[in-house]
């Protein structure tokens, strides 16, 4: 039986995305964040009814800050639990990161 993350939890993820139009490859798009939960949207819940709300992590160079996304089970291919980002990056005041000195 398939063991969801607790919320909390710091996963990986990779969703199913396009497919490219000049390989014919399917693309993904990647997450890394905290799941904050899973919510189903009947009462009787099936697999392809399930959502996974995730506090995406902000970039590591600042560029994007952190966001809250939703993500049907249906399109996640690939989930992983990870440990906790190093503490080599340090939040500066202004928000972005730098590197400790």
């Amino acid at each position: 039986m398939l063991t969801l993350p607790q919320p909390g939890t710091r996963v990986t993820l990779s969703v199913t995305a396009e497919i490219d139009p000049h390989t014919g490859h399917q693309l993904f798009n990647h997450y890394v964040g905290h799941v904050v939960k899973w919510t189903t949207s009947s009462v009787h819940p099936r697999m392809n009814d399930v959502t996974l709300v995730l506090r995406r992590d902000s970039s590591a160079d600042g560029r994007r800050p952190s966001e809250m996304v939703r993500i049907p089970a249906t399109h996640i291919r690939f989930l992983k639990t990870v440990p906790e980002r190093s503490t080599y990056f340090r939040k500066r005041e202004d928000g972005t990161q730098n590197a400790k000195s």
